[in-house]
């Protein structure tokens, strides 16, 4: 884990305490999404629900890996996909659709 993935993990640990999630898990699973090209996400959460969140923490987002991001977000709508980015000291998470990288900015913590 890097420093930005390990402060984030840190902050599920935190929700999970506060019995925000059930679960929190550090890259759980490999998704193929086409050929060899393969995605995993860096956290997954899941809810007292049973509502599974997939995070991606990005410090700076490529361009290969929006699309791979953005394809998974498609190949598997039935999680909730959630791109995380720390701006100014705080997080920044938006949520990813088969439409792509949502504008909207929201704070789960």
């Amino acid at each position: 884990m890097n420093k930005l993935e390990r402060a984030f993990w840190e902050q599920l640990q935190t929700a999970q305490r506060a019995m925000e999630f059930r679960f929190i898990w550090r890259e759980p699973v490999v998704l193929r999404l086409a050929g060899r090209t393969t995605y995993k996400p860096d956290f997954v959460s899941c809810t007292p629900l049973n509502h599974l969140t997939f995070w991606e923490v990005k410090g700076y987002m490529r361009d290969d890996a929006a699309v791979k991001l953005k394809v998974a977000a498609s190949q598997f709508p039935c999680f909730q996909w959630v791109l995380v980015q720390r701006k100014r000291g705080l997080w920044q998470c938006r949520d990813v659709t088969d439409r792509g990288i949502g504008t909207q900015i929201f704070n789960p913590f």
